[in-house]
């Protein structure tokens, strides 16, 4: 039988794959429908709503997944007072983004839309909130089904009213009901399955609550304005279509970001045990430098392709209206692989109680991408935004790697493990540059992710413990017993 660990990383990878899939097409189908303008305001709003479902959040799903995963009973009440703090946050911020937008000077479609968008993702919140009692209880399998049926219902629903010619404001609302539909099925699972205790509410406990949880909430939003803050300020720069454009360049990295997002799901809890049990010892430290390795090659084909094809790639996925989002995207693909192990460090340091730290850094990374985005934005528009991202996640890397091997002493393996993938991921690329002349942009990908693995194989990138952790699926187990 599969350890937990194991088994919960393959349903979160196999759940977050599905659901970004789906998710992405959603996306992708709007975009062909609705062209670069449409996408750039519904977008816009999507941002605006992310801004405010961190504060509606406030941290509690990172606090309860580490609380509840080492103490489960406390469930109960940790789930009533969240319940009730976040519907207080929510009630709050929908009537003052309401009143915010009705006092721009918006179209009447685009103050619509901002609205609605940013109601779906207050919805979203509160079943990644549901999500978080799942996962300290490492019951994968029941997330999977919330978040595939959701995504399900976004795909068909946001599918019916393109096509009936409902467009924008008709997808919109199609995006919100289908999450409300959710939520409330979700709710009505984890209550039954998971949540014993009857309903209660102290004031006292619940204020304490907000002042633990509130360097999560900080840390979660300084993450997700790492990747959006491009957004939001390029519509209040360059307008409604170079948003859409950059919009969609970023969807893809978005998506391919479950790789680091499966892992972390069943990462962080175990992390957090091991740390508990033993601190920085060698469990602890060989499951951070598996996880690096393992996002690390799984992130430098991903790059490869995104700089050798970018302009290809965006046609054959979003269309010909958006072959601009090409040049945006190889400098987002190039970060990718520095946000897929920043994910890993980061969760490396909520593991340890260094919250703190992550902020600052974090923190110190938006105030790069804001500063150089109002530099290169009005002179290189979404090329300007998608390299200040790129530079920001480059930054942290350094700074988490140095900071994390002072405290954990990762050994020399961590670094030079690199030397094979980058040997692979180059005849990655030659193949592809090779042989892109003759065929089309799919074969072209194949024929090199193929190379790839190879090269890895040939160049004998796997030790015989890391070859049994592939065949035992993630085998975090394993990578705990290796010395």
């Amino acid at each position: 039988m599969l350890p937990p660990i194991v088994r919960n990383s393959w349903i979160y990878t196999l759940t977050e794959l599905s659901a970004s899939i789906i998710g992405a097409a959603v996306f992708i189908v709007a975009g062909r429908y609705l062209g670069p303008v449409n996408i750039g305001i519904y977008s816009f709003g999507l941002t605006i709503g992310m801004i405010g479902a961190q504060v509606i959040n406030f941290g509690f799903d990172k606090l309860i997944m580490r609380d509840v995963s080492r103490d489960i009973h406390i469930a109960g009440d940790y789930f009533n007072r969240t319940f009730i703090l976040k519907t207080v946050i929510t009630l709050f911020l929908i009537g003052l983004l309401v009143l915010l937008v009705l006092n721009l000077d918006y179209t009447r479609l685009k103050s619509i839309v901002v609205i609605i968008a940013s109601a779906t993702v207050f919805v979203y919140s509160y079943i990644s909130w549901l999500s978080s009692f799942i996962r300290a209880f490492q019951k994968a399998e029941y997330e999977a089904y919330i978040r595939i049926s959701l995504r399900i219902l976004n795909f068909a629903g946001g599918l019916f009213v393109l096509i009936t010619g409902w467009r924008l404001i008709g997808f919109s609302l199609s995006q919100v009901l289908s999450a409300l539909i959710i939520f409330i099925i979700g709710y009505l699972i984890v209550k039954k399955v998971f949540i014993k205790r009857p309903f209660s509410f102290k004031v006292s406990r619940s204020a304490n609550m907000l002042t633990i949880a509130l360097p999560f909430m900080l840390l979660s939003m300084v993450s997700m304005l790492t990747y959006h803050v491009g957004t939001l300020m390029l519509n209040l720069i360059m307008g409604d279509y170079h948003t859409g454009i950059f919009s969609m360049a970023n969807k893809l990295p978005q998506t391919l970001m479950f790789f680091p997002a499966a892992l972390t799901s069943a990462f962080l809890p175990a992390i957090t045990r091991y740390y508990a049990e033993s601190g920085t010892g060698e469990e602890f430290s060989n499951t951070i430098r598996y996880a690096l390795k393992f996002m690390t090659l799984i992130g430098f084909p991903i790059t490869v392709a995104f700089i050798m094809l970018p302009e290809q790639i965006c046609v054959l996925i979003f269309g010909e209206s958006f072959r601009e989002s090409g040049i945006p995207l190889m400098f987002l693909g190039i970060s990718l692989t520095f946000s897929f192990n920043n994910a890993i460090l980061a969760h490396s340091f909520i593991a340890m109680g260094r919250e703190k730290f992550i902020l600052l850094i974090n923190t110190f990374g938006v105030i790069l991408i804001i500063v150089l985005n109002l530099i290169l934005i009005p002179i290189y528009s979404y090329i300007g935004a998608a390299l200040s991202i790129a530079a920001a996640e480059l930054l942290k890397l350094i700074v988490y790697f140095v900071k994390l091997h002072i405290n954990v002493r990762l050994s020399s393996r961590a670094v030079s493990a690199l030397i094979k993938p980058l040997i692979a991921a180059s005849l990655m690329a030659i193949s592809i540059n090779y042989i892109n002349s003759y065929v089309g942009v799919v074969i072209s990908l194949l024929t090199g992710g193929v190379i790839y693995i190879a090269a890895l194989f040939a160049t004998r990138t796997f030790d015989s413990r890391e070859t049994a952790i592939i065949k035992g699926l993630v085998g975090i187990e394993t990578a705990g017993k290796d010395k």
